[in-house]
């Protein structure tokens, strides 16, 4: 039996428990996420277009940098769990965002 058919002959309990909570700890932490009005700590601003408040004529320039492959394998990481790209984290880290 794979993992998949396990987990749904387990009753939401059991499934629970398999991360240390209770069902009403489980409803209690839904409801907080799904809270609009309460701070969750998983998402910040948004920002539509460019991130930062310089005049929208004002141009792009390129740079290019060296960093350790350890501190690109982390900029990479961070920016899939953002949903952005890699060039928008280093220009919202370099913006001081």
């Amino acid at each position: 039996m794979n993992d998949k058919a396990k987990a749904d002959k387990m009753t939401d309990e059991q499934k629970a428990a398999l991360v240390g909570l209770t069902l009403d700890e489980v409803d209690r932490l839904a409801d907080d996420l799904e809270n609009e009005d309460k701070d969750d700590h998983l998402t910040g601003e948004v920002y539509i277009g460019r991130h930062h408040d310089e005049p929208e004529d004002d141009p792009m320039e390129s740079i290019t940098i060296r960093v350790p492959r350890s501190v690109l394998r982390r900029a990479t990481q961070k920016a899939k769990a953002y949903h952005i790209s890699r060039s928008e984290l280093m220009r919202r880290q370099l913006a001081g965002i």
